[in-house]
């Protein structure tokens, strides 16, 4: 039995109130990952027993965009790269749709709140004899096939029936935690008339939990700027906060915005350079 097989067994061997993200993260080798900084050699080097053909990766620099393409049994496609944080990922599902006849890559679904994915890769005949053994709805409630788009990808493993919480997991709200919830939502609302995406906040309490910190997410760079250039806008944000802070027992340290469109472009998805360049709102030094 492969370590992938005997992987796939071990977790569908769970009880479904076990979260199984324990276990992929120990094992970790029998799995590939978003992080993995070759994907199709990974897949190489996982069918490498099966003696199936290797699949060739090539990078072609030569223009303003880099390219690369998959060759598999004489076939080569080349990969749909937007040059953003989606781009391993798009990798992955144009590797997984190449060799789909021989190699079922699915989705690890309790890696769902990672940020480093985790996929398993087994002929089909063994996700049948799977399903044959533990049923197909256990299988599918931990694994998910990759559909032909993406996007349908992206709808299923990314919905809120599947962001899963086991046993003592589940907590609830603090009260500060519900109130600071209540006051994201109304700056949402001031500003979604300018920037409909501009919905996704990270907030962070600092020095002690005595202060906090909010980072506005926009989709695009024009987005940003509204918001930015509209005073009034950005004054009455302010004041909603403030004031939130004030009721909770906490001081306003930064209120920053920045867009998907500047970190994608810029720092390749990685919000941790995106909020070093986040445009300041509010500050209090």
């Amino acid at each position: 039995m492969t370590k992938q097989r005997s992987a796939a067994r071990s977790i569908l061997a769970l009880s479904e109130e076990e979260d199984s993200w324990d276990f992929i993260k120990e094992e970790h080798d029998p799995f590939i990952w978003t992080d993995d900084d070759d994907t199709p050699e990974r897949w190489n080097e996982i069918t490498a027993k099966s003696k199936l053909p290797r699949v060739g990766h090539r990078i072609d620099s030569s223009d303003k965009d880099e390219r690369e393409f998959l060759t598999y049994k004489g076939k080569t496609v080349e990969v749909p790269l937007t040059h953003s944080r989606d781009d391993r990922l798009i990798i992955l599902h144009t590797l997984a749709r190449l060799v789909r006849e021989d190699s079922d890559i699915r989705f690890c679904m309790d890696s769902y709140h990672s940020s480093n994915l985790a996929f398993l890769a087994l002929p089909p005949a063994d996700w049948k004899a799977l399903e044959k053994e533990f049923g197909a709805k256990a299988v599918a409630f931990r694994f998910l096939a990759f559909p032909k788009d993406l996007k349908k990808f992206h709808e299923k493993a990314f919905s809120d029936e599947n962001n899963r919480r086991y046993g003592d997991e589940e907590e609830e709200e603090t009260p500060t935690e519900k109130a600071l919830g209540a006051l994201m939502d109304e700056i949402v609302g001031v500003a979604k008339p300018i920037s409909p995406e501009a919905g996704t906040f990270r907030d962070s309490t600092l020095e002690g939990g005595k202060a906090l910190g909010v980072l506005l997410h926009t989709t695009t760079d024009a987005e940003r700027e509204a918001i930015r250039k509209d005073r009034k806008r950005v004054d009455r944000m302010i004041n909603i906060l403030t004031r939130g802070c004030t009721q909770l027992g906490l001081e306003l340290a930064w209120f920053t915005i920045q867009s998907h469109e500047t970190t994608d472009r810029d720092f390749k998805g990685w919000w941790g350079d995106g909020i070093k360049t986040a445009i300041s709102l509010y500050s209090r030094s």
